[in-house]
């Protein structure tokens, strides 16, 4: 049985956690400079590998985090038209982003346009590859039957995605353990998938890392679980 993480009992587990997490507390419509710049303070001082801030936010975050080794992942999470998508993940790239994370047009898969679905995606990776970027790919687990995750992640990984990814979090879906252990059942080694989406604690989060996501998102309360357990990187 899991037990609730004590320092510095767990370092380890947390140090394997911090390897992997994509901090999401920038994933906000309203953050002020201070709050972005305790965000990239908080991921400096704990070794997070990489944050995931608004578009809107990267020059600010790239400012504060100087001569850190922390990484910034591009979240294009709120930006649909396939044109405009494209430019502004060039223009992510092209500021220093290190990754890109995109929402799969839920819209075209329903509406069975898989070559458009496809597409679309195509079209964002190969401006990633361009820029030696991998490209997440949002299937937003929370309004698909596991027959869909299963289908949108392979139109999704055909077209070029390099990861896939569970859920924003800012709509009704949410990570779960059944679907992280239905996806990798479906493609093995084949996937590297991302757990976003109501992650609540670092022990969730070990947890999903365990039952194979890659990657795992955890917000601002990643932070202050550190910060209780006075956990202190090596």
């Amino acid at each position: 049985m899991m037990k609730l993480f004590q320092c510095p009992r767990d370092n380890g587990k947390i140090a394997e956690i911090m390897e992997r997490i994509e901090y999401t507390a920038l994933l906000s419509a309203n953050a002020t400079d201070a709050e972005i710049k305790k965000a990239c303070d908080d991921a400096k001082r704990f070794k997070m590998a990489r944050m995931v801030p608004f578009q809107a936010y990267i020059k600010d975050v790239f400012r504060h985090l100087e001569g850190s080794d922390v990484k910034v992942v591009q979240g294009c999470c709120d930006v649909f038209h396939p044109v405009q998508r494209a430019h502004i993940v060039e223009e992510g790239l092209k500021m220093g982003c290190c990754e890109v994370d995109i929402v799969g047009q839920q819209a075209l898969f329903f509406d069975r346009r898989y070559d458009e679905y496809q597409a679309d995606i195509h079209r964002c990776a190969e401006i990633a590859a361009r820029y030696g970027a991998p490209l997440k790919v949002i299937i937003e687990t929370g309004f698909l039957t596991d027959e869909e995750k299963i289908l949108m992640s392979r139109l999704s990984l055909e077209a070029g995605a390099t990861y896939i990814k569970t859920c924003m979090g800012m709509r009704g879906g949410r990570c779960s353990m059944h679907d992280l252990l239905l996806l990798k059942n479906a493609f093995g080694d084949g996937i590297k998938l991302k757990a976003s989406g109501g992650v609540a604690s670092l022990e969730d989060a070990y947890e999903m890392i365990q039952a194979g996501a890659d990657r795992v998102a955890l917000r601002g309360l990643a932070a202050r679980q550190l910060d209780e357990l006075g956990y202190q990187p090596a």
